[in-house]
């Protein structure tokens, strides 16, 4: 058999390894991102992966072939890594979103401080729902094995930030909720609405301006701005607002040949859906929240104009929804209840016994706090023993000297307990129990009563008016034994015998 040249056979050598196409990773390309789940460890290659040169990199350039991963968005943190022992190369990191075509770099990594041998590791911010991509290369041109790490952190509502979930800063006191939403107060603002309707006139090829004085003070957590206007071209508008210097466009000639609106400008509203009236709210061209931290006294002033002739149209009212941060509310720790102590019979009273729907104890109550300044009516949780609908708190007078009044919007139960937690800090509790006819406050109503108000008649023990006025006379007399007398045997007037009627267990002695 004859040999072929040497060179003959080189050049049929060649031919044949230039035929063959070398296998490339099935996620090569973008669009073959393979999807990774939270909390896996996945392992990969880039050998004869090719290089992402039509994506942009940031904080580190793509300079090394890669391969790509999805993953679905969980609301929290994550944390991609190639720090693990199955990583045999210099690596590189970059996380996108969007699609393929128009992704945007998120972030990216080369030489994790975390990591060892040259290796990286990214943290990002995700929202729910949304895709992510995860591009894996190398440092100039290297490619090798790797072994991704994805850690999703924890998700939970934490407004203010501070790496607590909000439920737990309100279970333990590091947060208030005087309003009970679930929200920290320090979070959320209370809102005040300021309208003004103006009626004015939109020259054609012109402008209108309003401007208004709000006389109230305090920090600006948020604004928002109502807009009605009734115009034939609102794509001929546009709409400025200004405050202490700051102007902020709401709307520039959107809309086309669409008629009127009626729209509330809201940072955190929808993209803008025109109509024949456009109306709803909708985030405006620039944020408001640059109005964000200053303060709400002043000028106000709108300025509509129009930007093409042929169309009329009239400003004719617009309101700034302005929200300032809560007053944190029951920081105040509970230091006494200055009112009434268990049982008895209070003289400030017209107490009510023949009237069976209304057996009457107190209905406002004082307490006395180590700081009384953000005590309010949300900070109170009432409750009886009995089961009945409880009174709820309507008002809370601030009296001075860190004492505050509770006024209740009916008199507490007779012969049940009353108990008020105080939702704040330290979620006091503190029980009040009334019982018709127990002088001496020994929780069950007896003859022994009769004597212990002969005692504070005679000024043998010391009775507040609460134990010892029982006829509400505003005087301490014999009268007041003839009263109790009648409470304790019940007469007809009264609704049941009051006599050895005993108060039930304390619900927290």
């Amino acid at each position: 058999m004859r040999r072929l040249p040497w060179y003959i056979a080189a050049t049929g050598v060649v031919a044949m390894l230039a035929g063959t196409t070398l296998a490339q990773p099935v996620n090569d390309d973008c669009d073959g991102a393979s999807p990774v789940d939270c909390n896996t460890v996945t392992f990969g290659t880039t050998i004869d992966a090719t290089i992402d040169d039509t994506f942009t990199g940031c904080d580190t350039e793509i300079t090394s072939p890669g391969v790509w991963y999805s993953l679905v968005g969980t609301g929290g943190d994550v944390t991609v890594d190639t720090c693990g022992g199955g990583t045999t190369y210099d690596t590189k990191l970059h996380a996108f979103v969007g699609p393929c075509a128009s992704a945007s770099c998120i972030t990216g990594n080369d030489d994790s401080a975390d990591c060892t041998d040259f290796k990286s590791k990214i943290t990002f911010a995700t929202d729910l729902g949304v895709t992510y991509l995860i591009l894996v290369s190398g440092f100039g041109g290297d490619t090798g094995d790797f072994e991704l790490n994805v850690v999703c952190g924890a998700v939970f509502d934490d407004c203010n930030d501070n790496g607590v979930p909000d439920e737990d800063d309100i279970d333990n006191g590091t947060s208030s909720d005087c309003n009970d939403n679930g929200i920290p107060d320090e979070c959320e603002n209370d809102y005040t609405t300021y309208s003004f309707p103006v009626d004015l006139p939109i020259p054609d090829q012109g402008s209108v301006s309003d401007t208004q004085n709000i006389g109230d003070s305090g920090e600006i957590g948020d604004v928002n701005v109502g807009v009605t206007i009734t115009h034939t071209f609102l794509g001929d508008l546009t709409i400025d607002v200004n405050h202490e210097g700051i102007t902020v466009r709401l709307w520039d000639r959107q809309c086309g040949s669409n008629d009127d609106m009626d729209v509330i400008f809201d940072d955190i509203g929808d993209p803008v859906i025109c109509g024949t009236p456009t109306v709803g709210t909708f985030e405006p061209v620039e944020p408001l929240a640059a109005f964000n931290g200053g303060d709400l006294f002043g000028d106000w002033t709108i300025t509509v104009a129009d930007n093409a002739e042929l169309d009329l149209g009239t400003l004719n009212a617009w309101a700034l929804i302005i929200g300032t941060p809560r007053v944190v509310c029951c920081q105040g720790t509970l230091i006494s209840s200055d009112t009434i102590p268990h049982g008895g019979i209070d003289a400030r009273e017209e107490h009510e016994f023949c009237d069976t729907s209304n057996l009457t104890g107190l209905s406002s109550f004082e307490f006395t706090f180590d700081d009384s300044s953000t005590v309010n009516e949300d900070c109170w949780v009432i409750s009886e023993t009995g089961g009945a609908t409880p009174p709820v708190v309507v008002t809370v007078d601030q009296l001075g000297n860190n004492q505050v009044r509770v006024n209740l919007d009916r008199p507490i139960t007779a012969g049940q307990w009353t108990t008020f937690g105080y939702v704040g800090r330290n979620r006091s509790l503190v029980d009040i129990g009334f019982l018709p006819g127990d002088v001496d406050q020994s929780g069950v109503a007896t003859s022994f009563d009769i004597t212990a108000l002969i005692d504070c008649i005679d000024e043998q023990v010391q009775c507040a008016d609460y134990q010892a006025d029982t006829d509400r006379s505003g005087l301490v007399t014999g009268n007041d034994i003839t009263r109790l007398i009648d409470i304790l045997q019940s007469p007809d007037c009264d609704p049941f015998p009051w006599l050895n009627y005993e108060l039930p267990p304390q619900p927290n002695p």
